[in-house]
């Protein structure tokens, strides 16, 4: 490694100080845990999601209670598995949890209150120590775990709700819940960007309770996607970002344009810079935070995505009444995963059960019925991991518009395969279901991805410039290298690589990632008990050292000074 300039090191000295004194950018906030600020007699939070991480939650309304009214939010919730961080809640009632990652004691000291327990909301305790989920930090993806089910539960009315078929998706703002902002390291009930784990009653526009998986894409990772505003739209469809909920390397622009339609606002173009349905695949999810939630679909098209969206109480078969984007009932969230991915168990499988393109790791699938897919993931069952699911179908009516079939899925202990099953709205009559609808399985395309609880897909480490499985000082001598200069991701460019020269940004999320000469991936949170040197810590070690060479320089020269005047 060569010798750096003095004024690498008074770089460096600047950094740390804005760290320090807690001054860095929002940009930066979205890839580096915060400073936590912990009140006395609680516990800072536990490890933070480097990397993709996911759960699996059980949840059920105490039986008897009425369907928005006595007893709703009275709910049963327990971890049915997760990792590789814990996660739980601190806050339910009816269809909406607050969802946290992290605690500090990863025992069952954390888990949820065993039992039914009515409208839960602690301010203080172990279920409160922990990281918020906040959609400024990552991407939050959630899908039912069950194909249909009766809780037991009544109408205001007195009749049966019988069997229903749940939504899911996480919300665009207003979560609440006390724990750790992932943006201020501050102890509050929910904060900027905390978003809220919703489940809603397909055919009704209704909060309901039913069994998730959820799983968590984190920016710093190098994960493509973010939060679309649809009440902010610009003059020729342009789209807006929901605050400053992105990638860090997506343009300030979303790659988003709105399409006008005579039957509703909820109609979007998706396309990616570099990136392509033949490359990968886009998981789309409504992100409104009204109870009656909408189910959305992005049919790969020409290079793009075509993305739509419907109220979950839509009955329209013919598909052409979508959301409304008037007071963000059209919002949306979008992940992009390339099938070249490490560790892809997944693909784009047709209406027939074909898988069209995949990652390469080994699954098997088929369409065993109208609707119905069985999923073989070798050796995997529905405590080692999860399914996110996305409808990638287009509609029967118009082939430039996305499906309208939402999707589940449940795992068969008999049989050791996960049943997925899309299914769609379709008003017949009089029916067990209050809204005197059916919900009858159709075929579509449909994309999918596994999230392991122990060995999730990932990116590897974005900072690791030179590509030799480390984050280090040879990393960081390519950065400083290029400091100031409009270079590319690989050259040190790590945060907005088309928008900003590198900067103070660029080397805090280098040294935010860093393993030092080690295995790939030690800079991991809470995988194999592997210790995350704090950003700080990193930043006056690295102040130390270049001050010694620093140091050891001047002396040299005046050595040679000195000896120059004896000559």
């Amino acid at each position: 490694m060569s010798v750096l300039r003095s004024s690498s090191f008074a770089t460096l000295c600047c950094v740390s100080f804005v760290m320090l004194t807690g001054t860095t950018n929002r940009a930066v906030a979205q890839l580096v845990p915060p400073i936590p600020n912990v009140p006395f007699g609680e516990n800072a939070p536990g490890a933070w999601p480097f990397g993709v991480s996911g759960a699996n939650f059980d949840i059920r309304p105490i039986p008897g209670s009425v369907l928005g009214g006595s007893g709703s939010d009275n709910l049963s919730i327990s971890l049915a598995g997760f990792g590789p961080i814990k996660w739980t809640e601190s806050r339910h009632n009816e269809g909406d949890i607050a969802i946290v990652i992290g605690p500090d004691d990863p025992s069952s000291v954390s888990d949820p209150p065993a039992g039914f327990f009515d409208n839960y909301q602690p301010t203080s305790g172990p279920t409160t120590h922990a990281w918020r989920i906040n959609r400024d930090v990552g991407i939050p993806l959630s899908t039912v775990r069950v194909n249909g089910r009766d809780n037991g539960d009544f109408t205001s009315g007195g009749l049966s709700v019988g069997t229903f078929y749940p939504t899911t998706n996480f919300s665009s703002g207003f979560g609440q819940g006390q724990s750790y902002n992932m943006l201020t390291g501050q102890y509050t009930n929910g904060g900027g960007g905390a978003t809220d784990l919703l489940i809603g009653f397909a055919g009704l526009p209704d909060e309901a309770s039913a069994d998730v998986g959820a799983a968590f894409f984190p920016y710093s990772e190098g994960w493509l996607g973010g939060f679309i505003d649809s009440t902010a739209i610009g003059p020729n469809g342009e789209a807006s970002w929901e605050g400053n909920s992105r990638s860090p390397s997506l343009a300030a622009a979303p790659p988003v344009v709105w399409q006008a339609d005579a039957f509703g606002g909820g109609k979007a173009r998706v396309t990616l810079p570099d990136h392509r349905p033949a490359t990968g695949m886009l998981f789309v999810s409504s992100t409104d935070d009204d109870s009656d939630l909408k189910i959305a679909a992005a049919h790969p098209r020409d290079g793009g995505w075509d993305v739509a969206l419907r109220d979950n109480s839509d009955f329209d078969v013919s598909g052409q009444t979508l959301a409304s984007t008037s007071g963000g009932n059209a919002d949306f969230s979008f992940l992009y995963i390339d099938y070249s991915t490490p560790g892809l168990i997944g693909g784009h499988v047709d209406s027939a059960g074909d898988v069209i393109d995949r990652g390469a790791q080994t699954f098997d699938i088929q369409r065993t019925s109208t609707g119905q897919y069985e999923l073989t993931v070798p050796g995997k069952t529905d405590s080692d991991g999860m399914l996110i699911l996305s409808n990638a179908g287009v509609s029967d009516t118009d082939k430039d518009l996305a499906g309208r079939a939402f999707l589940s899925y449940e795992y068969n202990d008999a049989t050791g395969k996960f049943v997925i099953q899309s299914r769609e709205a379709v008003i017949i009559g009089p029916s067990p279901i209050p809204a005197g609808g059916s919900f009858p399985l159709r075929d579509t395309d449909f994309y999918f991805a596994w999230v392991d609880f122990s060995d999730p897909l990932h990116l590897g480490l974005p900072s690791d410039l030179t590509g030799n499985g480390f984050v280090d000082f040879e990393d960081l001598t390519v950065l400083l290298a290029n400091w100031n200069k409009d270079v590319t991701a690989a050259e040190g460019n790590l945060v907005d690589p088309d928008g900003t020269p590198v900067n103070f940004d660029d080397l805090t999320v280098l040294l935010a990632a860093w393993t030092g000469p080690g295995p790939a991936g030690a800079a991991i949170a809470g995988e194999n008990g592997a210790a995350v040197p704090e950003p700080t810590t990193i930043l006056l070690a690295l102040c130390g050292l270049l001050g010694g060479m620093l140091t050891f320089r001047r002396r040299a020269i005046g050595e040679r000074r000195s000896a120059s005047r004896r000559a």
